[in-house]
């Protein structure tokens, strides 16, 4: 409540200050001297400047705690909101009947079924696959698919209530999740290598 939710400056000027800005660097750019390089670092500091103001603070403010919230908070809540024990019994718990099946679940089933619907759904011509997007990548996306929380544990709940197995079915929820994101991860990031040529070759044209 207390903190400022409007720009400094509006974005009418902002645009036209950064155009007369833009306007400094691009003559500096051609002069090829060290008064030039002194030109050119003298805008890019205002330019830096009127981005500041353009912000408001609370767009500011948000910006900066997403990674703290989406790398730090939001697991450590979802953890302590789970209830998941780890201990010296986990790794037992995850050879039972229970365990398997809800890895299985989640680390093939979630994948199996987003790439079997999806390639029905292509070649039934009900959908269409966007460019530059490959199988891969949909294999990728439907291993990250299999991380689960919230439905997961709401769904062990119903099932399990208060028996032992509940305890079980936690810890195999979050093997899973790990599982299905360390693998998710790998399938994209070759993915991205595969393709780190041709955009570099784009960014140097």
């Amino acid at each position: 409540m207390t903190t400022p939710a409007r720009q400094r400056i509006d974005s009418g000027a902002f645009l036209a200050r950064s155009e007369k800005i833009l306007d400094e660097f691009r003559r500096a750019e051609k002069s090829k001297t060290i008064e030039g390089d002194a030109s050119k670092s003298v805008a890019l500091d205002l330019l830096a400047r009127d981005y500041v103001r353009a912000e408001s603070p609370m767009l500011r403010f948000e910006h900066a705690l997403v990674p703290w919230n989406k790398h730090v908070i939001m697991p450590v809540f979802a953890l302590a909101n789970a209830g998941v024990v780890l201990g010296a019994g986990a790794a037992r718990a995850l050879a039972g009947p229970v365990s398997l099946g809800l890895i299985c679940g989640l680390v093939f089933g979630k994948p199996i079924g987003i790439v079997l619907f999806s390639w029905l759904a292509t070649r039934s011509r009900v959908a269409a696959m966007l460019d530059g997007v490959s199988w891969r990548q949909v294999v990728g996306v439907g291993m990250l698919c299999g991380i689960g929380f919230t439905m997961s544990l709401f769904i062990a709940n119903l099932a399990f209530g208060d028996a032992p197995l509940l305890e079980t079915a936690k810890v195999a929820i979050l093997a899973a999740s790990v599982a299905s994101g360390a693998a998710g991860v790998i399938i994209l990031l070759r993915r991205g290598k595969a393709l780190t040529p041709p955009t570099e070759n784009i960014r140097s044209q």
